[in-house]
Protein backbone atom coordinates (compact mmCIF):
# COMPACT_ATOMS: atom_id res chain seq x y z
CA UNK A 1 0.00 0.00 0.00
CA UNK A 2 1.66 3.19 -1.12
CA UNK A 3 2.07 6.07 1.63
CA UNK A 4 1.44 9.59 0.59
CA UNK A 5 3.34 12.60 2.19
CA UNK A 6 0.68 15.39 3.82
CA UNK A 7 3.06 17.02 5.96
CA UNK A 8 7.04 17.58 6.05
CA UNK A 9 7.86 20.20 8.01
CA UNK A 10 10.99 20.67 5.85
CA UNK A 11 8.68 21.69 2.86
CA UNK A 12 5.82 23.20 5.16
CA UNK A 13 8.37 25.86 6.45
CA UNK A 14 8.30 28.10 9.61
CA UNK A 15 4.62 28.51 10.27
CA UNK A 16 4.16 31.39 13.13
CA UNK A 17 5.21 33.60 11.31
CA UNK A 18 2.45 36.01 13.53
CA UNK A 19 4.89 35.77 16.65
CA UNK A 20 8.01 36.77 14.28
CA UNK A 21 5.62 39.93 13.35
CA UNK A 22 4.69 41.01 16.70
CA UNK A 23 8.25 40.07 18.12
CA UNK A 24 9.70 42.69 15.49
CA UNK A 25 6.66 45.45 16.15
CA UNK A 26 7.43 45.18 20.30
CA UNK A 27 11.34 44.97 19.77
CA UNK A 28 10.99 48.44 17.38
CA UNK A 29 8.75 49.58 19.90
CA UNK A 30 11.23 48.94 23.01
CA UNK A 31 13.34 51.73 22.88
CA UNK A 32 10.41 54.18 22.63
CA UNK A 33 8.82 52.63 25.68
CA UNK A 34 12.30 52.92 27.62
CA UNK A 35 11.84 56.88 26.37
CA UNK A 36 8.70 56.92 28.11
CA UNK A 37 9.98 55.09 30.92
CA UNK A 38 12.77 57.87 32.07
CA UNK A 39 10.34 59.96 31.31
CA UNK A 40 7.21 58.92 33.45
CA UNK A 41 6.12 59.96 36.88
CA UNK A 42 8.09 58.65 40.03
CA UNK A 43 4.60 57.55 41.02
CA UNK A 44 5.01 53.74 40.56
CA UNK A 45 1.10 53.16 39.66
CA UNK A 46 1.67 55.50 36.90
CA UNK A 47 4.52 53.71 35.31
CA UNK A 48 2.78 50.43 35.29
CA UNK A 49 1.39 50.31 32.12
CA UNK A 50 4.06 50.89 30.32
CA UNK A 51 5.81 48.56 32.11
CA UNK A 52 3.18 45.96 31.25
CA UNK A 53 3.64 46.33 27.77
CA UNK A 54 7.36 46.50 27.90
CA UNK A 55 7.11 42.84 29.51
CA UNK A 56 4.64 41.89 27.10
CA UNK A 57 7.12 42.76 24.53
CA UNK A 58 9.91 41.07 26.09
CA UNK A 59 7.56 37.90 26.43
CA UNK A 60 6.57 37.96 22.69
CA UNK A 61 10.27 38.26 21.79
CA UNK A 62 11.57 35.73 23.37
CA UNK A 63 8.31 33.21 22.03
CA UNK A 64 9.29 34.18 18.92
CA UNK A 65 12.69 33.21 19.14
CA UNK A 66 11.99 29.85 21.36
CA UNK A 67 9.25 29.03 17.81
CA UNK A 68 12.50 29.55 15.49
CA UNK A 69 14.56 27.24 17.21
CA UNK A 70 11.67 24.68 18.15
CA UNK A 71 11.28 24.98 13.90
CA UNK A 72 15.50 24.70 13.07
CA UNK A 73 15.59 22.04 15.91
CA UNK A 74 12.87 19.38 13.72
CA UNK A 75 13.62 19.98 10.87
CA UNK A 76 17.55 19.32 11.03
CA UNK A 77 16.80 16.37 13.05
CA UNK A 78 14.27 15.40 9.75
CA UNK A 79 16.96 16.22 7.11
CA UNK A 80 19.88 14.55 9.32
CA UNK A 81 17.89 11.00 9.69
CA UNK A 82 17.40 11.49 13.42
CA UNK A 83 13.47 10.64 14.06
CA UNK A 84 12.30 7.59 15.25
CA UNK A 85 10.14 6.17 12.27
CA UNK A 86 6.51 4.60 13.69
CA UNK A 87 4.90 2.92 10.94
CA UNK A 88 0.93 1.04 11.73
CA UNK A 89 -2.26 1.39 11.77
CA UNK A 90 -3.70 3.92 14.15
CA UNK A 91 -5.74 2.63 16.52
CA UNK A 92 -7.37 4.30 19.92
CA UNK A 93 -8.39 7.76 18.13
CA UNK A 94 -9.79 10.23 19.78
CA UNK A 95 -10.92 13.18 18.02
CA UNK A 96 -10.42 16.34 18.85
CA UNK A 97 -14.00 17.86 19.82
CA UNK A 98 -15.46 20.91 18.54
CA UNK A 99 -15.24 22.69 22.06
CA UNK A 100 -11.36 22.29 20.94
CA UNK A 101 -11.05 21.62 25.11
CA UNK A 102 -8.80 18.95 25.20
CA UNK A 103 -6.37 16.81 22.63
CA UNK A 104 -6.84 14.92 19.72
CA UNK A 105 -5.05 11.59 20.39
CA UNK A 106 -4.10 8.07 18.74
CA UNK A 107 -1.55 4.76 18.93
CA UNK A 108 0.77 3.73 16.32
CA UNK A 109 2.70 0.75 17.01
CA UNK A 110 2.02 1.14 21.24
CA UNK A 111 3.18 4.75 20.60
CA UNK A 112 -0.03 7.33 22.11
CA UNK A 113 0.77 10.75 20.21
CA UNK A 114 -1.22 13.87 21.24
CA UNK A 115 -1.93 16.46 18.80
CA UNK A 116 -3.52 19.84 19.56
CA UNK A 117 -3.63 23.24 16.87
CA UNK A 118 -3.56 25.35 19.13
CA UNK A 119 0.00 24.37 20.44
CA UNK A 120 2.45 26.88 19.41
CA UNK A 121 5.39 24.51 18.29
CA UNK A 122 6.92 22.91 14.93
CA UNK A 123 5.53 19.96 13.25
CA UNK A 124 2.27 18.64 12.54
CA UNK A 125 -0.68 19.66 14.73
CA UNK A 126 -3.45 19.59 12.71
CA UNK A 127 -6.34 17.78 14.15
CA UNK A 128 -9.20 16.56 12.64
CA UNK A 129 -11.28 19.83 12.84
CA UNK A 130 -8.17 21.36 10.87
CA UNK A 131 -8.73 18.72 8.44
CA UNK A 132 -5.67 15.92 9.55
CA UNK A 133 -5.71 12.76 7.57
CA UNK A 134 -5.43 10.78 10.68
CA UNK A 135 -8.59 8.67 11.14
CA UNK A 136 -9.06 5.38 13.18
CA UNK A 137 -7.38 1.98 11.31
CA UNK A 138 -5.93 4.18 8.67
CA UNK A 139 -1.96 3.42 8.19
CA UNK A 140 0.66 6.10 8.80
CA UNK A 141 4.39 6.50 9.12
CA UNK A 142 5.12 9.12 11.55
CA UNK A 143 8.85 10.46 11.87
CA UNK A 144 9.06 11.71 15.74
CA UNK A 145 11.50 13.90 16.97
CA UNK A 146 11.17 14.81 20.51
CA UNK A 147 7.31 13.58 20.69
CA UNK A 148 6.83 15.77 17.68
CA UNK A 149 5.71 14.51 14.03
CA UNK A 150 8.43 15.86 11.25
CA UNK A 151 7.14 14.07 8.77
CA UNK A 152 3.29 12.66 8.42
CA UNK A 153 2.30 9.86 5.42
CA UNK A 154 -0.86 8.74 5.96
CA UNK A 155 -2.53 5.72 2.84
CA UNK A 156 -4.16 7.47 0.30
CA UNK A 157 -8.09 7.93 0.12
CA UNK A 158 -9.80 5.22 -1.91
CA UNK A 159 -11.31 6.33 -4.61
CA UNK A 160 -14.47 5.42 -5.61
CA UNK A 161 -14.91 3.07 -8.45
CA UNK A 162 -16.57 4.23 -11.83
CA UNK A 163 -20.20 3.14 -11.69
CA UNK A 164 -20.26 1.66 -8.04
Amino acid sequence: MDLEVFYDVSKAGYGHWWVLILAVVAIVSLPGLVRLLRNAPTRSWEAAPLCGVFCVGLFISALAVLSLVDYFSLSSALNAGRCEVVEGVVTNYHPMPPEQHTVESFVVAGRRIELSSGELNAGFNRTCLDGSPIREGKRVRLHLFEGRIARLEAAAPVAPRPGG
